[in-house]
């Protein structure tokens, strides 16, 4: 489970009792923000893409920030693909709506 995985990274810093487990659904920039009774751009969310190589690269970005082409064409040298659904937890270690930057399983590029 990917909440576990986090706990565990996060313990190293006497994170892991801060984690926060809600009775709702927090998959998505708006069901979290509205479970923190807080604005989305608030909220930061994990993208995850594949690189040239199909390996993974993590982004993680401001809740309603999208990713702009152009910019990450430019950056990276290729297009943005998502990971397919099936792809996402074997590759990073987390379920969709759940993949945070702790604890993942892959050797992610973070930027």
């Amino acid at each position: 489970m990917g909440i576990e995985k986090a706990k565990l990274h996060l313990k190293k810093w006497n994170k892991d009792s801060e984690v926060m487990i809600f009775d709702t659904s927090c998959a998505t920039v708006e069901l979290a923000a509205a479970a923190l009774n807080i604005s989305g751009n608030k909220i930061a969310k994990s993208i995850s893409l594949y690189d040239e190589n199909n390996d993974v690269i993590l982004i993680v970005a401001a809740g309603y920030r999208k990713i702009d082409n152009r910019k990450f064409k430019d950056e990276f040298g290729l297009k943005a693909k998502m990971l397919a659904f099936e792809d996402v937890e074997p590759l990073v270690g987390h379920p969709v709506g759940g993949v945070c930057p702790f604890g993942v399983i892959c050797k992610c590029r973070f930027f």
